[in-house]
Order: C-alpha cells, then sequence, then structure tokens
C-alpha cells in the first residue's frame, strides 16, 4: 500500500504552508516521510519566519508482538523579532517593529536534528505486559543576535527514555502500573562575536563550555472503581535538571546549579458513554529556568557568575475539569463523525518566570504569585468526505 499527500495553506499576513506525504506499507515494514515549508511574513515588520522540517520513520516488527522504529527529523529556520513597543510608540502605531531591533538585525537561527531507534514489545501469557525503550541522539546549531553581539551555540546531545507498564486485575478491578524514566545529556560550546549592525565580526567576546542533563523518574497507575466506567489515576514524577558552565577565556570562571522536585497528580475520569467522558484533574508541576532564563544580568546579587544565582525554578497547582468525546453518525453522509473538548482550568503559579529588561537587555526573575483560569473548547467535524472543519 503506498500514501501519498500534499497540503497546501494559505492565510492572514503572507502565511504560507506547503508540504507532502508520501510513503509505503507492507506486511512487516512500514516507510513514511513527510515534508513541510512553512513561510509567514507576521502582522509587523521584522516579524517574518520560515521553517524547512522534515520527518522520516522506518517500522518494522521482528517479532510477532514486537516493534522496532528508526526515526529521523531534520529542521532549519530563521525567525526574525520586533521587539516590545513604549507605550508612546504604541499610540502612535501598534504594528511597528522596534526601532532597536531592526537597526541590529534581532533574530534567531536554528538548524537543527535528531535520530532515535525504539523498541517495543509485550509478553506474558495474556500480553498484559508492555516493555519500550527510546534511544536518540541530537544536533543543533543556534544562532541568536542580540544588541552589540551574537551568541552562537553548538549543542550535542544523547538520551533515552524507558518504560514498563503491567496491566492485572485487583479485586475484581482492572489496573494498569506504569514505571519508567528520562535520560538526557547535552554539551557543547556557546561562543559569543561582536555585531556590526546586525552582522557577525571578528572579535571573540567569549567562550563557554556549557552542560545541559536532566534525569526523571516516574511512576503512574490507574485503577478502575466502578463498572469499566469510573477510573483513578495516581502519578508522580521526580525530576533533576543540572546546568554547568565553564568559561574558557577566564578558565577560573565556572558555575554549577541544580534543580530538583517531586510533583504527584490525581485525577478521576468517569465514562458517560463508551465515547464521552468526564474528567477532573488536581496536581503540581516543576519547570526549571531554561537555558537562555538563567543568563547573569548586572545587577544580580553576584553579577560576577556566568549563570544567574537569583533565579528560583517555578511551582504551579492545576486543577481541571471538562469533558470529552467523539460522536459518531456513520448513517449520515455530513457530520458523521465529530470529536469535542470543553475544559474550565485554574493554575496558581508560585515564582513564575518572567523578562525584565536591564540596560535594554532581556533577563529572566522570579514573580511573587500569577493566577491563570479560563476555558478551552475544541470541536473538529467531518462535514463531507474529505472536507473537515475545526473550531477552537
Amino acid at each position: 500500500m503506498c500514501i501519498r499527500d500534499r497540503f497546501n495553506d494559505f492565510g492572514s499576513f503572507g502565511l504560507r504552508r506547503n508540504g507532502f506525504k508520501a510513503g509505503i506499507r507492507t506486511e512487516n515494514y512500514g516507510l513514511l516521510n513527510t515534508y513541510t515549508y512553512h513561510n509567514y511574513k507576521g502582522h509587523r515588520p521584522h516579524s517574518e519566519d520560515y521553517w524547512h522540517i522534515l520527518n522520516t520513520v522506518l517500522e518494522s516488527t521482528p517479532g510477532d508482538n514486537s516493534n522496532l522504529q528508526f526515526l529521523a527529523y531534520l529542521a532549519t529556520g530563521l525567525i526574525r523579532l520586533p521587539g516590545s513597543l513604549t507605550k508612546d510608540e504604541f499610540e502612535v502605531n501598534p504594528f511597528q517593529a522596534a526601532q532597536r531591533e531592526i537597526d541590529w538585525d534581532f533574530r534567531r537561527v536554528s538548524k537543527k536534528g535528531r535520530v532515535a531507534v525504539r523498541f517495543n514489545t509485550k509478553f506474558g501469557e495474556k500480553l498484559n505486559n508492555e516493555f519500550e525503550v527510546t534511544t536518540y541522539g541530537t544536533i543543533k546549531y543556534f544562532e541568536r543576535a542580540a544588541r552589540n553581539s551574537i551568541r552562537i551555540f553548538d549543542r550535542y546531545g544523547l538520551g533515552a527514555t524507558i518504560k514498563y507498564v503491567n496491566k492485572s486485575v485487583i479485586f475484581d478491578r482492572s489496573n494498569s502500573f506504569t514505571i519508567g524514566g528520562d535520560l538526557f545529556y547535552q554539551s557543547g560550546p556557546v561562543s559569543e562575536f561582536n555585531s556590526i549592525g546586525g552582522a557577525k565580526g571578528d572579535q571573540l567576546l567569549n567562550y563557554v563550555d556549557e552542560t545541559i542533563g536532566n534525569t526523571g523518574i516516574y511512576i503512574l497507575n490507574n485503577f478502575e472503581i466502578y463498572n469499566k466506567q469510573l477510573y483513578f489515576l495516581m502519578s508522580g514524577r521526580y525530576d533533576n535538571v543540572y546546568f554547568d558552565q565553564v568559561n574558557r577565556l577566564l578558565a577560573s570562571r565556572s558555575t554549577q546549579r541544580r534543580f530538583e522536585d517531586f510533583t504527584p497528580k490525581f485525577a478521576l475520569n468517569y465514562k458517560v458513554t463508551p465515547s464521552i467522558a468526564v474528567y477532573t484533574s488536581f496536581g503540581f508541576s516543576f519547570d526549571s529556568p531554561a537555558g537562555n532564563e538563567l543568563d547573569n544580568y548586572p545587577t544580580s546579587s553576584n553579577p560576577g557568575l556566568m549563570i544567574n544565582p537569583d533565579l528560583k525554578p517555578q511551582h504551579s497547582t492545576n486543577f481541571e475539569l471538562g469533558i470529552k468525546g467523539n460522536l459518531l453518525n456513520q448513517e449520515s453522509e455530513m457530520f458523521n463523525n465529530t470529536v469535542f473538548e470543553f475544559t474550565f482550568f485554574n493554575t496558581i503559579v508560585e515564582d513564575e518566570i518572567v523578562p525584565f529588561e536591564v540596560y535594554g537587555d532581556s533577563f529572566f526573575r522570579n514573580s511573587a504569585k500569577t493566577n491563570r483560569r479560563g476555558f478551552e473548547a475544541g470541536i473538529s467535524t467531518e462535514v463531507y468526505d474529505g472536507l473537515k472543519a475545526i473550531l477552537s
């Protein structure tokens, strides 16, 4: 069986997305390739972005209950930044770009790729055990142009994920238990050059070896409470994230920071019908600062360090209540398959990581507390064979 498909999307402000899918499927093998070109001029000057994205999946079945996949991903792109406006600038023309961003050509250039191998197998008398492992390698080139300088990041990473799932019966109720973990290691140099009107100069301002690592372990249990309709989910995850930087121009300057936490979550899911469910969840989340958010600033408690010593991770308390389902009407030629989801959410964030400016450059710090409360809705329906409508 062969798969061939092309798509073309067009929108306001010069939005254009083109691409194709091509693949082949046999009894024991499958191959799928997708390519997407994204081009967007933006609703403000100096806000365009474009991307080339290529995905490949090669799949085989080495055994009756096993699956082996090779996955590859490649993306290149450019994003230009229009910058923030002052109140006076906004009142004159809210669609203009900030002059500093234009003068220094603030932009992000990215070239990145990833290859991975994934193995999945089921075993046991009733095939009630599942084991899956994924290993991958990444490479990335990232260029960040700002005021007075251009920083170039070269990244090389290795990672793995692993999980084990056991499905059993406890007290005449179905139960699914999962345990797994993630491991990620990334290293590479960060070089900084002077900028000449947005173009890279020859003067090397800084050269740092940067290492980022993350180790995560999680458990998850989903237990049937009543009549294959009401289920209770309980999970917990521990993460340990660390950053290490060594300045090769000033070898005595090095900084390390580590962020770790355990976050639990609880949820209930009630199936009103086999295809419609009401759900609610309550839990906590932990987000460590990203690498670019840890840049130190001149007025921190220790401006001599390379990594911001004051920035803390943000912690969230999350609540959700919603309904989702799939409405099938196969006897009708129109609207015969409709998928919907409506969700109310409330999130309280402690120490949220927010941007601020020092001498015109952007850095990050923690706010005391923020609250986000809202409602999300999404509907996708098959209007007619081959025509789909989406509302969100």
